[in-house]
């Protein structure tokens, strides 16, 4: 079985003001429609609640990316630096990133000025229904309610397929103001000279 991949716009995503670098939000909204045509033509998909529940009680490592790029690694479960919260209405996330990594930097930036604000996630569906619907225009449709399946990977991407999911940086305030600070004093002694 392949891992389908799915995108949630506006995403809630967010900066965290505890003096880490973290991005934190919901990953999955369940029961919302994704966008017409996924996951194929004619078709609108929604996630039900609990549906990764027994995968995410396992053993099972769920990795975070940017853009679905495995080159992109930003956390994982099985090192603490990805948590994974399962609710009624949602799976939300938080992502601790490392201040000494530029992509995580990048990224960081990036979604705090909220240039990336969108979540994405990598699954295999085990069961799913299929059922004749309407959407939220009343457009005729076949409606996908995955049921259960195995969460193998969150990511936040710039387009989405999931409306009303969202990501927000959380600023690592020492880091940045040791920064700010060593950039000041260099000006200062370049001033200091002339």
């Amino acid at each position: 079985m392949s891992t389908a991949r799915r995108f949630l716009d506006n995403a809630e995503l967010r900066v965290a003001d505890d003096g880490e670098m973290r991005i934190e939000g919901v990953a999955i909204r369940y029961n919302a429609l994704s966008k017409a045509n996924v996951p194929a033509a004619g078709c609108r998909e929604k996630i039900a609640p609990g549906c990764f529940t027994r995968s995410l009680k396992s053993d099972g490592d769920v990795l975070a990316y940017y853009n679905h790029d495995s080159n992109a690694l930003l956390a994982r479960t099985s090192n603490g630096s990805l948590r994974l919260m399962d609710g009624k209405d949602a799976l939300r996330f938080s992502i601790r990133l490392n201040p000494n990594v530029s992509l995580h930097r990048d990224i960081h930036a990036l979604t705090k000025d909220r240039t990336l604000r969108g979540m994405s996630f990598g699954f295999v569906a085990d069961d799913d229904d299929w059922q004749n619907g309407t959407d939220d225009d009343g457009k005729r449709c076949q409606i996908r309610t995955v049921k259960n399946g195995r969460l193998a990977e969150i990511s936040i991407v710039g387009t989405p397929a999931y409306p009303n999911t969202d990501a927000q940086a959380r600023a690592l305030v020492e880091h940045e103001l040791e920064e700010q600070y060593a950039d000041l004093v260099e000006r200062y002694q370049k001033i200091k000279i002339f």
